[in-house]
């Protein structure tokens, strides 16, 4: 659902309902993140214009949303433990 400003400048326009599909092949754990992730994003969208964002600029969102989660299954996390380990190390 995307909405856009109404008469009184709240964002409580509906221009645009409707579904979009999305397809995964391999990576199902990280598809289903993606999706997840995905659903209330595109459910609550808001537009300055009255008319809907185009496939491309949605392609586009999608595309980036993938990304940052993808880039961040190789984060390594820090570890308390392993850090206080450390600090008793040196001292």
């Amino acid at each position: 659902m995307c909405r856009s400003p109404g008469p009184a400048g709240f964002f409580d326009r509906v221009v645009f309902e409707g579904a979009i599909g999305m397809l995964g092949a391999g990576a199902s754990l990280i598809f289903q993140h993606v999706y997840g992730t995905l659903v209330p994003l595109l459910g609550n969208l808001v537009y300055p214009e009255p008319a809907a964002p185009s496939i491309a600029e949605l392609a586009s969102f999608i595309g980036r949303v993938t990304t940052v989660y993808v880039r961040s299954l190789g984060q390594r996390r820090h570890e308390v433990r392993g850090h206080a380990a450390d600090v008793e190390a040196r001292t």
